[in-house]
């Protein structure tokens, strides 16, 4: 909501109202928005009722209010757009006594060496006021007891915010922040103690690790980009992919967290692709240095394996490496390359046996759990080749197997959507907008699909629905035509319109005289065009 400084009296019914929020967004944030905005409003009407118009104070309050409001709905916005971390205490209630009573209990364990139950009291005070610095910090003193550096280092800053000039708060920030290995911002914060305490023993030689620690990363972040550049780390595999690859994610997130470096990097978007996240193994890659060898040749492997082999040769060939993975990688993709370049100048000659067979070929040489978009990729080419040969059962299978590997590809959903609809399958080829809806609702031209389908189907469930529904879109009955009920299959229609075409064909009346002939002729194109409308509708 937005509040305007004007602070001059206005009637109750001149204040803007808050934004309308409906029931399905409504949130806690558009909530607060609401509860502040009456709040405000009333506040007003109330000096409007005492009187109390040009009363300099008043009208001073009144000011405050509204510019705390703006404050408190921008905090509420940034929240919402993801700008500003959610503090995890937010939702607590104020409890000054409370909080008092939680934080000697965890100084009394923090004593008794009980680290963790302290560390659990120090957070219901900071619950109850997370206003006072003491809390903050004490629970950063329990959590570096616990091994717990990341939260000591996030609570210290927090208690800074309020009390920034505290040197023991400062001392302990960049004790965790050494702990969890980041000697750049601990140097920095030993630095602001030693500006405070020139004499500060533990300061001093926390510097001076800060700097040796330092020091030994760079030589260490060093090492990693030469033996990057090497492309010494082992290929990826291209077959018999082995089971364990989620589980190797997980640890190599969870080392990232506490190791910041390019081998922890590389690990996890090896792991990435290993588990067919193509997309994040990329969106990775794209942070980091792209001249070196072991980049090119992991997002070369992201490329193929989600499909787009001509961009991985093209990666390949941009710089020259002696790593025998790169050649070899680029060997093989040269290969499946050959084959979708013959695939598809075999598709746009409308050659589609060649362009099967050539896809057939790639099918053979790929592992569809080693490169799953690929997989999809080539199935989906398949599977158009053969519905131009009519072979649309085989094509809906080609698409089902895309799909077992690769649920959310958009294209193979709206082909198999599209190949659905030539087996009389509605109801799937419904399913498969629907899914593709969920994914991507501006696909263009989804909304007509579903509709034309919506309406197959009634028309499927309801003769007379589907005789006044052609009529309505063709401006003519073409059932009435052919003598045949709404519900007539294409066997039925094809058998009515070759009777009717015997008996009214042209040739069948030259012997008659020239009105019954243009009859006949007027009546054998009724006929031929509303077997055309069926048949095209069916």
């Amino acid at each position: 909501m937005s509040v305007t400084l004007d602070v001059g009296m206005r009637s109750k019914e001149d204040v803007a109202p808050p934004p309308a929020v409906g029931s399905k967004k409504a949130n806690e944030v558009d909530l607060g928005k609401l509860w502040r905005g009456e709040k405000l409003r009333d506040f007003e009407w109330r000096m409007r009722c005492l009187g109390l118009d040009a009363s300099p104070e008043a009208n001073a309050l009144l000011r405050q209010m509204i510019e705390c409001t703006e404050t408190l709905n921008g905090i509420g916005d940034e929240i919402v757009s993801g700008e500003r971390e959610t503090k995890w205490w937010l939702d607590g209630e104020y409890d000054g006594e409370g909080a008092e009573e939680s934080n000697d209990k965890g100084t009394k364990l923090f004593g008794e060496r009980r680290y963790g139950e302290a560390f659990d009291s120090f957070t219901r005070a900071i619950g109850l006021w997370p206003s006072r610095a003491v809390y903050h910090a004490n629970r950063a003193s329990a959590a570096l007891k616990l091994g717990k550096y990341e939260v000591c280092v996030s609570d210290c800053k927090e208690a800074l915010k309020i009390d920034p000039s505290n040197v023991k708060v400062m001392t302990r920030c960049a004790t965790g922040l050494q702990k969890a290995g980041r000697p750049r911002e601990a140097k920095e914060y030993w630095r602001d103690v030693l500006d405070r305490d020139e004499g500060n023993a533990k300061a001093k030689k926390g510097y001076e690790l800060a700097c040796v620690e330092m020091r030994a990363a760079e030589t260490k972040r060093r090492h990693e980009i030469e033996k990057s550049q090497a492309g010494l780390r082992t290929a990826l595999p291209l077959r018999n992919v082995a089971e364990d690859w989620n589980d190797r994610l997980y640890s190599c997130m969870e080392m990232l967290q506490y190791e910041k470096s390019l081998s922890a990097d590389l690990s996890v978007i090896e792991a990435l692709i290993m588990c067919r996240r193509y997309a994040d193994a990329l969106s990775r890659l794209q942070a980091l240095d792209s001249s070196t060898t072991e980049v090119v040749y992991l997002t070369a492997e992201a490329q193929w394996r989600s499909g787009l082999v001509t961009e991985a040769i093209r990666t390949l060939s941009q710089v020259s490496s002696r790593a025998d993975k790169c050649a070899a990688l680029r060997e093989y993709l040269d290969e499946i390359g050959c084959l979708v370049k013959k695939a598809r100048r075999s598709a746009s000659e409308e050659v589609h046996l060649d362009s099967i067979e050539a896809l057939q070929s790639v099918e053979r040489l790929i592992d569809a759990e080693a490169c799953s978009g690929l997989y999809a990729d080539i199935l989906r080419r398949k599977a158009s080749s053969l519905v131009c040969r009519g072979c649309n059962e085989e094509a809906s299978a080609a698409l089902d197997s895309a799909l077992r590997w690769e649920p959310e590809d958009q294209k193979c959903l709206l082909m198999r959507s599209k190949v659905r609809q030539k087996l009389k399958d509605y109801h799937g080829a419904m399913a498969d907008l629907s899914i593709l809806q969920s994914i991507n609702a501006s696909t263009p031209g989804l909304f007509k699909m579903m509709q034309k389908i919506a309406c197959t189907i009634l028309e499927t469930k309801d003769s007379a629905y589907r005789i006044k529904s052609v009529k309505r879109r063709t401006g003519f009955d073409p059932f009435g035509v052919l003598g045949i009920p709404g519900d007539s299959d294409e066997l039925a229609i094809r058998r009515a319109y070759r009777q009717l075409a015997a008996q009214w064909h042209p040739d069948k009346w030259l012997q008659k005289t020239e009105e019954q002939q243009e009859a006949a002729s007027m009546k054998f194109k009724e006929i031929k065009m509303a077997y055309e409308t069926l048949t095209t509708e069916c």
